[in-house]
């Protein structure tokens, strides 16, 4: 079960309300605990993790709580892996990486600007306004522990904006355009050639007959790459005569497969819509290797030493409610 954690920032702007408690004398860990380990021999505060580990807690339950109920941190998502553990192990890596990068912009003399480390200071400020002392007290929020997380997340995005600058972005069009088809098929079982034939003289005369707005045939839209698409019925042959298309255009001659024919319309030579998304995702792929080799380079620098028992002291017994 893959898990989808929402970012802090989107957390950081709904209003929280505690549902939940555990019984007896509450006692939360970050009264325990004042670090989580090290970094670089350097203190983590620990109320910043357990302040950030529960604003991922109720992300999280926003999106499972009322399908998976009460249990659901118990619950075993992976092998050996309860919801809880799957989780947090997240959290904590995420969290390393953005004190690294965090570092990493302050070696390269990335800061924010007055605008926006004001703007964080009225973010921590409306969280602090807006949230009850009960639901404050059980996230373990001060205003300097919302404002430090609330840099520590910007900063990073900062430094990975930074990072992924580099990445080779220019790809060669045939990498990214695509073309959008419609075609019907008619079964040799029920249409005999001079039949199928006057069907194509049809949709010569009527376009729409290929693109279903008449509702007199069933036709089937297909977008795909210059390399071809897995659709069984589009042939080498028959994407032969669609790279020669232009938008708009019926194919002047019925296609015959094995056991219909088949009448195609070049819907968008050039598809903009879906071509400007297959290059968006090239971007991010070429962006996420760059980061990825940066960061792993980053990670093999850093020492971290986490104190385990303080880590597993933070435990998603208490329910959160995001009211909006």
């Amino acid at each position: 079960m893959k898990i989808k954690i929402l970012s802090f920032m989107m957390a950081l702007t709904m209003v929280l309300s505690v549902l939940l408690t555990g019984c007896g004398k509450e006692q939360y860990a970050y009264e325990v605990y004042d670090s989580l380990g090290t970094m670089d021999g350097e203190s983590i505060d620990f109320r910043l993790v357990y302040f950030s580990a529960r604003c991922e807690q109720a992300s999280v339950e926003s999106y499972y709580y009322q399908t998976m109920g009460i249990d659901m941190w118990s619950q075993e998502v992976s092998a050996g892996k309860t919801m809880e553990k799957e989780v947090k192990d997240v959290i904590l890596k995420d969290l390393k990486n953005m004190l690294i990068l965090e570092k990493y912009a302050a070696e390269k003399g990335i800061k924010l600007t007055d605008a926006e480390v004001e703007s964080i200071r009225k973010a921590a400020e409306s969280f602090m306004t807006n949230n009850s002392e009960d639901a404050i007290k059980k996230m373990g929020a001060t205003q300097e522990i919302v404002e430090r997380y609330l840099t520590l997340y910007s900063i990073s995005n900062r430094a990975h904006e930074e990072i992924v600058s580099v990445a080779n972005t220019d790809f060669p069009l045939n990498d990214y355009k695509r073309s959008t088809v419609s075609y019907i098929l008619l079964p040799k079982k029920d249409y005999s050639f001079i039949e199928a034939q006057k069907v194509l003289e049809e949709c010569l005369k009527n376009y729409d007959a290929l693109t279903g707005k008449d509702g007199k045939y069933k036709p089937t839209k297909l977008t795909y790459s210059m390399e071809g698409t897995k659709d069984k019925n589009i042939s080498a042959a028959t994407m032969d005569i669609l790279k020669k298309m232009v938008t708009g255009e019926v194919y002047k001659e019925l296609i015959t497969t094995e056991d219909s024919y088949m009448i195609v319309k070049m819907v968008e030579e050039f598809d903009t819509e879906a071509s400007t998304k297959a290059k968006e995702a090239l971007i991010k792929e070429a962006e996420q290797k760059v980061y990825d080799a940066a960061i792993k380079e980053l990670q093999d620098k850093t020492v971290f030493v986490i104190n385990e028992e303080a880590w597993a002291a933070i435990k998603f017994d208490i329910h959160f409610e995001i009211l909006q």
